[in-house]
Protein backbone atom coordinates (compact mmCIF):
# COMPACT_ATOMS: atom_id res chain seq x y z
CA UNK A 1 0.00 0.00 0.00
CA UNK A 2 1.03 3.56 -0.64
CA UNK A 3 0.78 4.48 3.03
CA UNK A 4 3.49 1.92 3.82
CA UNK A 5 6.04 3.52 1.51
CA UNK A 6 8.77 5.58 3.09
CA UNK A 7 9.00 9.29 2.45
CA UNK A 8 12.11 8.72 0.34
CA UNK A 9 10.31 6.11 -1.80
CA UNK A 10 7.42 8.53 -2.34
CA UNK A 11 9.80 11.33 -3.30
CA UNK A 12 11.60 9.03 -5.73
CA UNK A 13 8.32 8.10 -7.42
CA UNK A 14 7.19 11.75 -7.52
CA UNK A 15 10.48 12.79 -9.14
CA UNK A 16 10.19 9.97 -11.68
CA UNK A 17 6.68 11.10 -12.62
CA UNK A 18 7.78 14.76 -12.88
CA UNK A 19 10.66 13.73 -15.15
CA UNK A 20 8.35 11.62 -17.32
CA UNK A 21 5.78 14.40 -17.69
CA UNK A 22 8.23 17.22 -18.34
CA UNK A 23 10.23 15.16 -20.83
CA UNK A 24 7.10 14.01 -22.64
CA UNK A 25 7.09 17.06 -24.86
CA UNK A 26 9.78 19.70 -25.12
CA UNK A 27 8.54 23.22 -24.53
CA UNK A 28 8.76 24.89 -27.96
CA UNK A 29 9.29 28.27 -26.26
CA UNK A 30 12.24 27.11 -24.13
CA UNK A 31 14.89 28.44 -26.53
CA UNK A 32 12.86 31.30 -27.98
CA UNK A 33 14.09 34.87 -27.58
CA UNK A 34 10.48 35.65 -26.60
CA UNK A 35 10.47 33.16 -23.70
CA UNK A 36 10.93 35.79 -20.93
CA UNK A 37 7.61 37.54 -21.49
CA UNK A 38 5.81 34.45 -22.83
CA UNK A 39 6.51 32.66 -19.55
CA UNK A 40 5.05 35.53 -17.50
CA UNK A 41 1.60 34.46 -18.59
CA UNK A 42 0.49 38.05 -19.05
CA UNK A 43 -1.25 39.07 -22.25
CA UNK A 44 -0.35 42.65 -21.38
CA UNK A 45 3.38 41.92 -21.71
CA UNK A 46 2.83 40.31 -25.11
CA UNK A 47 0.53 43.17 -26.16
CA UNK A 48 3.02 45.81 -25.07
CA UNK A 49 5.73 44.05 -27.04
CA UNK A 50 3.67 44.18 -30.25
CA UNK A 51 2.68 47.83 -29.78
CA UNK A 52 6.22 49.01 -29.10
CA UNK A 53 7.61 46.89 -31.95
CA UNK A 54 5.17 48.26 -34.53
CA UNK A 55 5.69 51.83 -33.29
CA UNK A 56 9.48 51.52 -33.49
CA UNK A 57 9.32 49.95 -36.97
CA UNK A 58 7.08 52.80 -38.16
CA UNK A 59 9.58 55.31 -36.77
CA UNK A 60 12.42 53.53 -38.60
CA UNK A 61 10.34 53.92 -41.76
CA UNK A 62 10.21 57.69 -41.18
CA UNK A 63 6.67 57.78 -39.79
CA UNK A 64 5.95 60.13 -36.88
CA UNK A 65 4.40 57.52 -34.57
CA UNK A 66 3.84 57.29 -30.84
CA UNK A 67 2.25 54.89 -28.39
CA UNK A 68 -1.28 56.12 -27.73
CA UNK A 69 -3.21 54.52 -24.88
CA UNK A 70 -6.57 56.24 -25.26
CA UNK A 71 -9.89 55.16 -26.73
CA UNK A 72 -8.68 51.55 -26.67
CA UNK A 73 -6.21 52.29 -29.45
CA UNK A 74 -2.49 51.75 -29.47
CA UNK A 75 -0.57 53.93 -31.93
CA UNK A 76 -1.07 57.46 -33.16
CA UNK A 77 0.41 58.69 -36.44
CA UNK A 78 -0.36 62.41 -36.52
CA UNK A 79 -4.16 62.50 -36.38
CA UNK A 80 -4.50 58.87 -37.50
CA UNK A 81 -4.87 56.09 -34.95
CA UNK A 82 -3.97 52.42 -35.37
CA UNK A 83 -4.73 49.26 -33.45
CA UNK A 84 -2.17 46.54 -32.68
CA UNK A 85 -3.07 42.98 -31.73
CA UNK A 86 -0.37 40.54 -30.70
CA UNK A 87 -0.59 36.79 -30.31
CA UNK A 88 1.87 34.06 -29.62
CA UNK A 89 1.61 31.43 -32.34
CA UNK A 90 1.78 27.82 -31.23
CA UNK A 91 4.16 25.31 -32.81
CA UNK A 92 1.08 24.05 -34.70
CA UNK A 93 0.31 27.53 -36.06
CA UNK A 94 -2.67 28.25 -33.80
CA UNK A 95 -3.23 31.83 -32.67
CA UNK A 96 -5.87 34.05 -31.15
CA UNK A 97 -6.30 37.78 -31.73
CA UNK A 98 -9.10 39.16 -29.59
CA UNK A 99 -10.89 42.32 -28.49
CA UNK A 100 -10.96 43.97 -31.89
CA UNK A 101 -13.20 47.00 -31.45
CA UNK A 102 -14.55 48.62 -34.58
CA UNK A 103 -15.87 52.20 -34.72
CA UNK A 104 -19.49 51.15 -34.25
CA UNK A 105 -18.56 49.57 -30.93
CA UNK A 106 -20.37 52.10 -28.74
CA UNK A 107 -18.39 51.21 -25.63
CA UNK A 108 -14.94 52.02 -27.02
CA UNK A 109 -15.83 54.37 -29.85
CA UNK A 110 -12.52 53.29 -31.33
CA UNK A 111 -11.80 54.41 -34.85
CA UNK A 112 -8.59 53.12 -36.38
CA UNK A 113 -7.20 53.37 -39.87
CA UNK A 114 -5.04 50.24 -39.77
CA UNK A 115 -4.84 47.22 -37.55
CA UNK A 116 -1.54 45.41 -37.19
CA UNK A 117 -1.49 41.73 -36.26
CA UNK A 118 1.82 40.66 -34.70
CA UNK A 119 2.38 36.90 -34.61
CA UNK A 120 5.19 35.69 -32.36
CA UNK A 121 6.51 32.18 -33.03
CA UNK A 122 8.41 29.89 -30.66
CA UNK A 123 11.28 29.58 -33.16
CA UNK A 124 12.08 33.27 -32.46
CA UNK A 125 10.52 34.46 -35.71
CA UNK A 126 7.61 36.82 -36.04
CA UNK A 127 5.25 38.12 -38.68
CA UNK A 128 3.34 41.35 -38.90
CA UNK A 129 0.22 41.70 -41.02
CA UNK A 130 -1.48 45.04 -41.64
CA UNK A 131 -5.11 45.49 -42.65
CA UNK A 132 -7.10 48.60 -43.43
CA UNK A 133 -10.25 49.15 -41.40
CA UNK A 134 -13.05 48.36 -43.85
CA UNK A 135 -16.38 46.60 -44.16
CA UNK A 136 -14.59 43.53 -45.54
CA UNK A 137 -12.36 43.39 -42.47
CA UNK A 138 -15.33 43.75 -40.13
CA UNK A 139 -17.11 40.85 -41.85
CA UNK A 140 -14.04 38.66 -41.32
CA UNK A 141 -14.24 38.82 -37.51
CA UNK A 142 -16.87 37.52 -35.19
Amino acid sequence: MITQLSSQEKLTVIQKVIDAVTNKETDPWANSIYAPFKSKGSNYDIGDFGEILVCELLKLDGVDAEIYKQDGLDIKRGTVQDEVKTSSISARGNHWFNQIKFSEDKVSGAEFEHIYFVGIYPDSSLQIWRATNSEDLKKSFR
